[in-house]
């Protein structure tokens, strides 16, 4: 009888990120292994509100928007909208899941550096009234030239480097801030890369999706805003789930090389919309989840200016 020979096994490469098989092999992977997204992937194409206009639809689309031009929203297939945002997909898995810097295809390893609501001012700026807002991560005065400048008189906290957003993961890295302990909805200095993983994987079971909103300039220093969002179906921190939606939106700036690898990314956001709908939900008894209480989840807290500094 004939041996029978073993079938090779299928890779199904992912839509939106690019990495994730090539040198596999010699690449040293959190888990053993290149991860998959088919569920988030799954929410992100059930959610997202740029539909991406792919050639097998472009005539539908034509058409109804000769009759209904208002309608569109959608990113052309290859447009800088959906280069971007498949970048950015891919930077967040390699932070993720490949634990050596020099595996990370995405960033220049010599000068990336990542910003989080950093932006500091004198208050000196003439002709500006400094905005002080100490319930979110804006924890110095605005200035007319933030987010995506600075003036001559702003200087700007060193950001984290490769190394430092690997071990820190992207939620602690992200969510980090200097508040006073009791205005900290998430204490990120006391979570690991794991824990915050594992927090975050249950609270989001289906993951939590992102897309980018609107590009506002091109390479190499790229700006645009963007929507992360997900369904709150597991326990958080001691809060019970709400089955609802859980959303917010940011801005962000990009900062590439000749290559477009990432040089610098500055990211833009009120933690309060994230941790608002988290807090939502009612708290567990202490049978309900080991005996974690939620002592260190203050209150939802709701800053009056947060709206107008991220507008």
């Amino acid at each position: 009888m004939a041996t029978e020979e073993a079938a090779e096994p299928k890779i199904v490469v992912d839509k939106y990120r690019s990495f994730l098989y090539d040198e596999a092999d010699n690449t040293e992977w959190r888990y053993g292994g290149p991860p998959t997204y088919d569920v988030v992937n799954k929410l992100f194409e059930e959610g997202r509100t740029k539909v991406k206009m792919d050639d097998d639809h472009l005539e539908k689309w034509i058409y109804i928007l000769n009759f209904y031009p208002f309608c569109l929203s959608g990113m052309a297939k290859g447009s800088l909208e959906e280069t971007v945002q498949n970048a950015i997909k891919t930077w967040e898995m390699e932070v993720t899941h490949k634990t050596r810097l020099k595996d990370l295809k995405t960033i220049n390893p010599e000068k990336f550096k990542l910003f989080v609501n950093e932006i500091y001012v004198d208050g000196t700026c003439e002709g500006d009234l400094p905005i002080l807002c100490t319930l979110i991560s804006f924890e110095f005065p605005v200035c007319h030239a933030a987010p995506f400048s600075s003036c001559a008189r702003c200087t700007r906290r060193e950001g984290l480097s490769g190394e430092e957003t690997i071990r820190l993961g992207t939620y602690n890295a992200l969510l980090k801030n200097t508040l006073p302990k009791e205005f900290q909805y998430y204490k990120a200095d006391e979570e690991t890369f794991e824990s915050s993983h594992d927090v975050f994987r249950s609270a989001f079971p289906r993951g939590f999706a992102w897309e980018v909103l609107s590009v506002y300039s091109g390479p190499p220093e790229i700006a645009f805003k963007y929507r992360h969002w997900g369904f709150f179906e597991g326990p958080f921190k001691g809060h019970a789930p709400t089955g609802e939606m859980v959303q917010f939106t940011g801005l962000a700036t990009l900062k590439v090389d000749e290559s477009l690898r990432a040089e610098e990314v500055e990211v833009y956001y009120d933690p309060a919309e994230l941790f608002g709908g988290l807090l939502k939900g009612p708290l567990m008894s202490e049978s309900n989840h080991g005996g974690d209480t939620a002592k260190s989840s203050s209150a939802t807290l709701s800053c009056p200016l947060s709206k107008e500094i991220t507008k």
